[in-house]
């Protein structure tokens, strides 16, 4: 029974140190964010039109970030990281929302945008959601490479987002992966000592 109990008192040890791993972020890392526009068939014109996005607001520090709005470039918002910064909480982020131009009075079904990353991906990462009026998220987008990438994807939205009802969320957040072998390597360890105990009764 003690030896039970030393086991799970290990295995509780190990998802422990799992929850309280922190990210390393490294001064010059960014995303770029610009060139956002919403394309589908307008009902009157029975034509595909498309419609320019525009974020509002989020510049400023963000903990560990900082949001600017640069001049003179495609670019709309850099998320930046001005300063080494060590041991941020997993999940400390950046949302950054916006809104169309103009009036959409088509549901969008496809969605364009440009971006530039550079990260190590197991410390930072961009994603892109759908926010829907119950609160859940769908995620849209997300970049899981580390390094240098400047890319333009185009995004199927199949009814994904509605501008009348759902919001767009450019999201920077840091990371921390979870080390996959530790859960499963302590349940293996719970099990194996359970099995044992039974064979020797």
């Amino acid at each position: 029974m003690r030896k039970l109990a030393l086991i799970l008192a290990v295995a509780g040890l190990l998802c422990l140190a799992q929850a309280s791993q922190a990210a390393d972020l490294q001064a010059g890392w960014y995303v770029k964010l610009g060139g956002v526009a919403l394309f589908g068939i307008d009902p009157t014109l029975q034509q595909q039109v498309g419609i320019d996005w525009s974020f509002v607001g989020g510049l400023g520090d963000w903990g560990p970030f900082a949001v600017t709005e640069p001049d003179g470039s495609w670019v709309q918002r850099v998320i930046a990281v001005p300063g080494n910064a060590y041991g941020i909480a997993s999940g400390t982020k950046v949302d950054l929302t916006g809104t169309p131009l103009s009036a959409v009075n088509f549901i969008p079904d496809t969605l364009q945008f440009a971006y530039g990353t550079f990260y190590d991906v197991t410390q930072m990462r961009f994603d892109l959601y759908s926010q829907h009026s119950d609160g859940t998220l769908d995620k849209l987008y997300s970049e899981t490479r580390s390094g240098q990438h400047t890319v333009a994807p185009t995004i199927t939205l199949n009814g994904r987002y509605n501008p009348a009802a759902d919001s767009l969320i450019f999201r920077t957040t840091t990371v921390v992966p979870e080390p996959a072998s530790i859960i499963p390597l302590a349940l293996a360890i719970v099990c194996a000592s359970a099995g044992r105990r039974r064979r020797t009764k």
